[in-house]
């Protein structure tokens, strides 16, 4: 027990340099803790950089693949109204009929009433083509809240292109019906 005893007589002969160690080390840790946390933190704040850029990419990537499609969708209803004004002619002409004849009991042509979905074609046409050419351009800097609001405007123009493509078709049964009940 002697050792005990000559411990604690050194422990109380040097107590305020036992202090002063002691607060060195504590010290010690509060810095390394420090610069571990300073680390972590800009780590924490690259990652989320990284996670923002990507998001961004993807969304750009997703406006752009349903720009892509609604162009699509507008150049095959252009088509569709090519193809179905040549052979919607031709009936006329076997009526004795021309576009500019009032379809009966409506109050307007043949042309107008053929050429009204083609009209609607002509501002979505300009948007997509602006958003395909802005949404390309890997300079421009675009906030992901107006990349959001892109896609959910793009995604409403793809509807509504389904829709006039439908509507195409539709008009061109009544059209045919209407020549039919000539007959």
């Amino acid at each position: 027990m002697n050792y005990l005893t000559l411990l604690w007589e050194l422990l109380g002969k040097n107590a305020s340099q036992l202090q002063t160690i002691i607060a060195a080390i504590g010290v010690s840790f509060g810095i390394f803790a420090a610069l571990y946390a300073k680390k972590q933190l800009i780590l924490a704040k690259t990652q989320r950089e990284e996670g923002l850029k990507l998001t961004s990419y993807n969304l750009r990537l997703s406006i752009l693949n349903k720009a892509h499609e609604c162009k699509e969708l507008i150049y095959e209803n252009e088509h569709k109204h090519a193809e179905y004004l040549e052979h919607f002619t031709t009936l006329l002409s076997k009526f004795n009929l021309t576009l500019n004849d009032t379809i009966p009991e409506q109050k307007c042509t043949y042309a107008e009433y053929f050429d009204y979905p083609l009209s609607l074609l002509k501002h979505p046409k300009e948007v997509v083509e602006k958003m395909i050419k802005q949404i390309s351009n890997q300079d421009s800097n675009i906030q992901s809240s107006d990349l959001e609001m892109y896609l959910h405007h793009i995604t409403n123009t793809t509807a509504s292109l389904y829709t006039a493509s439908k509507g195409f078709d539709r008009r061109m049964q009544e059209l045919n019906k209407i020549l039919n009940s000539f007959h």
